[in-house]
């Protein structure tokens, strides 16, 4: 079978195709540029397109056109792969022939498929890039990869080692002809030793070139062999000589012919490496302590003089006594070996430094991992700038420990040095460990490792539970279950004991004390877990909560808000956050995210709709009302927010705010150098830091004298929207709480969830509201299993999270790899890029640095860093991949359930309109990926097979069912806006209100005329940017509509097109519960908002089987007229409303980012004049005649409160006549 794959690297051509198995054939690309995976731009084959391109659907790609101008030529076969001779007592075999497989039978040649006549084309065209990124130079390849590619020497060994065809295959002019062959993809077609690697993380590679070798002995590949070895070399020097010594070893072996020898050495690493197998050495825990020296002393075997060997020896005598916790040194001799150690190596729990290590030296570079950098996330920025910096006269040591405690913050540092550098570590004291100076014992330095390392392992509530369920302890409590006694003693469930085990219910208990704790108020074993896990986290408090996140998040609203409060939030946040608004008697304004129409999600709330919302509120006087802002970062589909960017930015105009970020999906990427950077954590101590140090000083000082005022206050709101802003030092208090689902994401049972706090004023001001919050929502009687996996799940992650996380990226890759490379599976599925769910305008950043066809495919290891560093203010979570199953006529739901999960037993768990969301966790295996490609592969298959077979007529419904969840995407509504019953007033200036009046008449009239956006638009310019920025105080009274819906008195029911009906007909229908369809799974209408034609739309064309709040019998639960106007007499009597009427308070017509599969020059189709007037914003004007709009007028003295039955009024009137009933009232 035929597989894409892409070359494993740049300047990897000349050796590494020594040392691979597979025969390679050269495909003719025939269509424009893409990148590869390994972030190269590479000829593209068809359909390998963005979905946002020039392409709406990917096509299938015809491989027997794009060979049928090779000729083969059967005489070429490989040469000749060495002689195998019998060696000592190894009993190895006797020779194969040359020029023969393992089976003794010829093998065709890759170059035998010569493909210089179609190909000499297209080095000319691929030079000839205007954007930059992809020009070339003389020898063709591209700069921004030039300076990785010239290191290339050790990397060209590598893919000797991963690629069978030689370099005097490829024959002619490689600079003219086969300039692009560096990049280009190839089809492989495998033997049986076939191996192939594109992994682009370190620690995985050092696995497959050990298993590769394996292959290679048993074949006597000598000169494979070899070029493995060296590659090994490199790589291995990292884990310490104990892998160094296994090389030589091997090499040894090899040379003398004792392969049998050789495999066996090969074996006993492989299994060290393995998951199961290589766990631990018998109950050994084994880590890695990086130790850095001076040249002078670099292995040198003198304890005395040589700092790593005194650890060694320490150690030996150390772990003879106890051996349950062991070590091994990885050496250095400069700064930069050191840093790149510690993220390539990441079982490196401790880093030792002494304060003479030069930033580098010459005979650095024989193990230096040259050429092997592309294979290490987090090189440029946490490698090469501190080394820039150290080299520009930065304090070496200080510099040294600072970049360390970026990229790995579980690592504990500790500083060997004299008087003279203890001096320069001054500023990163409270990163340091532990200091020493040279002349000391160092017995206690190795304590001080171990102690460190421990203190990580600790789980202190789990191992108190697990001594309590040791003890035979007599229960007169309540819990009939606990110690299983019940269980035990039954005659018919005796299976449970047998699924469960005994333990689980020895550790069931409601007891508190025995070395157990009280989750309500923790004093001992709970109390440390959660201060471990505020550690692990870089929070200030960790707080445990055993009722999932939703839970957590209701604590922190009820905590943080009063009644009255306003609330900035996603709508298309969490449930729970609309739940507690209700119960914290808020008032949401909500903040519409970026529509995905075509793929039928959303995406996440831009930051200048997040600015201008708390200008507007800055504009009517209400600023100090809004004191939380709820985004979900990262969102169900993986959309990231620049964290630090919307705190800094939202600080600058409120510098009171305070911050919550729903983190439910992300708790992994607190334990990655590169993915914390945009966590809500991570940004409050970033910021907190550059505080402390004064740095804002100087940047808000240069923000004032760009503005030409030393008040931000008096800068008007359209320059602060469109400027990069700075919170003023002076004002500014960092307030930020994330909300982590730990069960979704790492070790926990379900409902694990923790609650992060980083607030400032959390002592004096919050705490006593949050433990009233706690004791509210919490149980008195806790899952003691769940707060015990939160325990450990901590532990893990800070002795293993890094590497875990890693490699949860690296399957994401992988499966992105397999599915958007087989030519099959690419006809009906398509994998969604950066360029498909983030809008151009919101990643420019990476646009511009990168290219945007460097977005085109997927994330990849060139491209992570470089994005997720960035100010674009989204990326895209490399961990998810969602897969576009719109070409088949599947819709997501189908596609789920009938073919992943009943064929196939995959399981996934969001899903979309014309999509399906695969997540990979710290669980995740390559097996497992294979595996789910194969699933899809099969789906893709039947799929293929169905369309042959069908006649016409089905074919026909096929193709309709595709264009229906291709084409007729249902456009997804935005949040109208409350009933003025529930609205809170704004206060907007009389003027204004007058010269709005003057321009057109509003209500009924501008309906019955028509066209009413040209209107809008005047009014807009005339009444200035006061009253524009006023319509986007939407905020309302949720917890009052939401109550008043309890009276089943007070609601009526109509269908969903009954409903529509009634809108066009100009009723206003008020929701009284919150609707949530499944999928997306968000509330598209909460109680008290005004319901739209846009909605009731996406609800009659989404076509799904679960929506809460939404009886299919019955229909919409709705708000009676009479019940409204009563309430709206109730709040126009206490002068609630003075001077506002229905139609100021419904929001004008906004401009929306359409992010479609059409191309970017495709318009969005607009609506007839008719619907204009019936769905202005998805909100009509009440007619004046109509029962069901009264709700628009008061009911004072009837003979003063004669209605206008002309619905062509103008505003001045009707105002007119409010005042007057209003004063007789």
């Amino acid at each position: 079978m035929l597989e894409r794959r892409g070359t494993l690297r740049y300047g990897a051509a000349r050796r590494l195709r020594q040392f691979g198995s597979r025969d390679s054939i050269l495909l003719a690309p025939s269509s424009s540029r893409s990148m590869s995976t390994s972030g190269f731009f590479l000829p593209a084959l068809p359909g390998e397109r963005s979905l946002s391109g020039d392409s709406e659907a990917p096509q299938d790609f015809d491989l027997e056109a794009a060979l049928r101008g090779h000729s083969r030529n059967p005489a070429r076969v490989f040469p000749g792969e060495g002689d195998r001779r019998d060696g000592g007592d190894g009993g190895e075999k006797r020779e194969r022939s040359r020029g023969r497989g393992s089976l003794g039978t010829p093998r065709l040649s890759p170059s035998s498929f010569d493909a210089r006549e179609d190909f000499s084309g297209l080095s000319g065209r691929w030079g000839q890039r205007e954007d930059g990124f992809g020009s070339t130079g003389a020898s063709g390849r591209p700069p921004w990869v030039g300076r990785k590619s010239r290191e290339g020497g050790r990397l060209a060994e590598m893919t000797a080692a991963l690629s069978v065809a030689t370099e005097e295959e490829f024959s002619g002019d490689r600079e003219q002809t086969h300039g692009w062959l560096t990049k280009a993809e190839t089809v492989t077609q495998g033997d049986e030793d076939l191996v192939s690697s594109e992994t682009t993380y370190i620690a995985m590679l050092r696995e497959e070139l050990w298993q590769a070798l394996s292959a290679h002995v048993a074949m006597w590949r000598r000169d494979k062999i070899e070029a493995g070895l060296n590659c090994l070399e490199q790589i291995e020097w990292f884990w310490g000589v104990e892998g160094m010594h296994k090389v030589q070893e091997v090499r040894a072996l090899v040379k003398d012919n004792k392969m049998d020898s050789a495999g066996a050495v090969i074996s006993s690493v492989t299994a060290s490496m393995s998951s199961v197998t290589g766990s631990m050495q018998g109950r050994q825990h084994c880590f890695y302590v990086l130790v850095a020296v001076p040249p002078y002393t670099f292995r040198n075997s003198d304890h005395r003089v040589n700092l790593a060997a005194e650890l060694r020896r320490i150690a030996s005598k150390e772990q003879s006594q106890d051996s349950s916790l062991v070590y091994r040194i990885v050496e250095v001799d400069s700064m930069r070996r050191a840093l790149l150690a510690a993220i390539v190596n990441p079982d490196i729990l401790a880093v030792v430094v002494q304060d003479n290590v030069p930033v580098d030296h010459s005979h650095t570079s024989s193990h230096a991992l040259v050429g092997f950098e592309a294979f290490v996330r987090g090189v440029e920025m946490f490698v090469d700038a501190p080394v820039a910096q150290m080299r520009a006269g930065a304090p070496v040591l200080s510099t040294f420990v600072r970049s360390v405690s970026r990229c790995r913050g579980n690592v504990d540092i500790f500083c060997v040095c004299t008087a003279m550098g203890l001096a320069s570590l001054e500023p990163v004291t409270h990163l340091v460990k532990r200091a020493f100076f040279p002349n000391d014992d160092h017995s206690d330095l190795h304590e001080a490792i171990l102690a460190g390392v421990r203190s990580k392992m600790r789980c202190p509530f789990f191992e108190a539970l697990r001594r309590y369920a040791e003890r035979p302890i007599g229960v007169f409590h309540a819990l009939a279950i606990s110690r299983g006694n019940s269980v035990r003693r039954s005659k018919w469930i005796q299976g449970l004991i047998d699924f469960y085990g005994v333990n689980l219910f020895k550790a069931e208990s409601s007891a508190t004390c025995g070395g157990l704790d009280s989750l309500l108020d923790p004093h001992g074993s709970l109390l440390d877990a959660q201060n471990l896990a505020a550690r692990a986290y870089d929070a200030s408090y960790a707080f445990f909560v055993t009722n999932g996140t939703s839970t957590s998040n209701k604590i922190v609203l009820q905590a943080v808000l009063r009644p009255e409060d306003v609330v900035l939030v996603d709508r298309d946040c969490h449930k729970s956050h609309h739940y507690g608004f209700v119960l914290a008697g808020s008032s949401p304004c909500y903040l519409d995210a970026y529509p995905l129409h075509r793929f039928s999600m959303y995406g996440g709330v831009p930051l200048d709709s997040i600015k201008r919302t708390l200008l507007a509120y800055r504009a009517v006087g209400r600023l100090e009302e809004v004191k939380l802002l709820v985004l979900t970062n990262c969102t169900f589909d993986g959309i990231v927010y620049n964290v630090r960017r919307v705190i800094e930015e939202c600080l600058a105009i409120a510098p009171h705010l305070v911050f919550l970020f729903d983190e439910a999906w992300f708790s992994y990427a607190m334990f990655h150098p590169i993915l914390k950077t945009r966590t809500a954590m991570h940004a409050a101590n970033e910021i907190r830091r550059d505080l402390m140090e004064g740095r804002y000083h100087q940047l808000f000082e240069d923000l004032v004298e760009t503005l030409g005022t030393d008040d931000l206050r008096a800068v008007d709101a359209e320059t602060l929207a469109k400027t990069r802003l700075v919170p003023d030092p002076r004002r500014m208090r960092v307030r930020v709480y994330a909300t982590h689902s730990i069960h979704k994401s790492l070790t926990a049972l379900r409902q694990g969830s923790m609650i992060l706090v980083n607030d400032d004023l959390f002592e004096s001001h919050v705490h006593t509201a949050f433990k009233e919050a706690y004791y509210t929502h919490m149980s008195t009687s806790p899952n003691y299993q769940i707060l015990a996996t939160l325990d450990v799940g901590r532990s893990q992650m800070e002795l293993e999270g890094y590497g875990l996380v890693e490699r949860q990226i690296e399957a994401a890759f992988f499966i992105r790899r397999l599915l958007t490379r087989d030519l099959l599976v690419r006809k009906y599925f398509t994998v969604l890029s950066p360029r498909d769910m983030i809008p151009s305008a919101m990643r420019k950043h990476s646009r511009e640095f990168l290219g945007e066809e460097a977005l085109q495919c997927e994330l990849t290891l060139q491209t992570l860093e470089q994005v997720w560093l960035s100010d674009d203010e989204f990326v895209l979570d490399p961990t998810r991949i969602t897969l576009f199953t719109g070409l088949s006529g599947l819709d997501g739901e189908t596609f789920k359930v009938k073919w992943l999960m009943d064929k196939y037993g995959v399981q996934i768990n969001k899903t979309s309109r014309n999509s399906v969301l695969f997540m990979t966790n710290i669980g995740t295996t390559r097996s497992s990926c294979v595996f789910l490609k194969a699933c899809i592969r099969s789906c893709a298959q039947e799929l293929e097979m169905h369309r042959l077979l069908s006649s016409t007529r089905e074919l026909e419904e096929v193709n309709d069912a595709v264009h229906g969840l291709v084409e007729e995407c249902p456009d997804l509504p935005h949040f109208s806006a409350f009933h003025p019953v529930f609205a809170k007033p704004t206060r907007v200036c009389e003027a204004a209100r007058e010269n709005a009046a003057a321009e057109e008449p509003t209500g009924a009239a501008a309906n019955a005329k028509g066209g009413d956006k040209k209107g809008d638009g005047k009014r807009e310019a005339s009444v200035g940017g006061e009253d524009a920025l006023a319509s986007l105080v939407k905020d309302g009274d949720l917890r009052a509509a939401f109550y008043l819906a309890y009276d089943e008195n007070n609601v009526r029911y109509l269908s969903l097109r009954s409903a529509k009906e009634a809108i066009l007909k100009g009723k206003q229908l008020v929701a009284t519960t919150f609707v949530i369809p499944y999928p997306p799974g968000f509330p598209v209408a909460v109680p008290g908002q005004v319901l739209t034609v846009a909605l009731v739309d996406f609800l009659l064309k989404l076509d799904v089987k679960e929506i809460h709040g939404f009886d299919d019998k019955l229909g919409f639960r709705l708000f009676k007229p009479g019940v409204l106007t009563e309430k709206l007499r109730e709040r126009q009597s206490a002068g609630a409303l003075r001077g506002t009427s229905v139609e100021q308070r419904l929001p004008p017509e906004t401009e929306t980012v359409h992010v479609a599969v059409r191309p970017p020059t495709a318009g969005t189709p607009q609506l007839s004049e008719e619907k204009k007037d019936a769905s202005s914003n998805g909100v009509v004007a009440a007619s004046a005649d109509d029962p069901d709009s009264k709700i628009s007028e008061k009911s004072g003295n009837s003979t003063n409160a004669t209605r206008n039955s002309d619905a062509a009024s103008s505003l001045s009137s009707r105002r007119d006549d409010q005042e007057k009933r209003e004063s007789e009232t």
